[in-house]
């Protein structure tokens, strides 16, 4: 059987294009895969902060010391960091199903308890150790806060699609971790951004 000149350019031409095409889809699945990892390494430390404000908020007050407040700013600076890190990399990856609600809310709430537990803990190395009413308010609305952080990264823990979600790098493809940050987001108020101001 004698192959002509064309056919055999055609042949030639569709091997080439299967063999980019099949190159593309298997850089695609590498990068899926890669920023289903990045995704997992951004909400675990969030997940764990959470966890281990919660153990510190349990004490009592009275009870703090200053390594516990410094603790406190390091864990809220990891939410701070990783949740805008979550929510930039859901606006560049157009996956904002709920375009505009993503406004950065517990991001700015860690940010700002940050900012009072930095100065909190600069007061107590000036000798003024003592705990004002106020500070004891934005103690307390840090634990209600938490609470709901808490309660949602449970619900979202207990779900089947978590326990493959570093591994099969397809994260980034579901709205799944988007509404995480949703539903972060709905659960801190601007009210709690601003008892936090100092």
């Amino acid at each position: 059987m004698k192959i002509n000149r064309s056919t055999m350019i055609l042949l030639i031409v569709l091997g080439v294009l299967l063999a980019v095409f099949v190159n593309l889809y298997e850089e695609n699945q590498r990068y899926e895969k890669y920023l289903s990892e990045r995704l997992f390494n951004l909400s675990s430390p969030v997940n764990s902060a959470i966890y281990e404000i919660d153990k510190i908020l349990e004490k009592n007050e009275s009870d703090f010391s200053i390594e516990d407040y410094e603790s406190l700013i390091f864990y809220y600076n990891i939410i701070t960091k990783n949740v805008q890190d979550m929510e930039y990399l859901a606006s560049k990856l157009d996956k904002e199903k709920y375009q505009g609600e993503l406004r950065n809310i517990p991001a700015q709430f860690s940010n700002q308890t940050s900012f009072f537990l930095f100065k909190k803990v600069d007061s107590i190395k000036q000798g003024n150790s003592n705990l004002s009413n106020n500070d004891a308010g934005k103690l307390q609305r840090m634990r209600e806060v938490n609470s709901k952080w808490i309660n949602i990264f449970e619900k979202y823990s207990v779900s089947e699609k978590l326990k493959d979600w570093g591994q099969n790098g397809k994260a980034i493809n579901e709205a799944y971790w988007v509404e995480l940050l949703y539903d972060l987001s709905n659960s801190t108020s601007l009210t709690d951004i601003g008892e936090m101001r100092y």
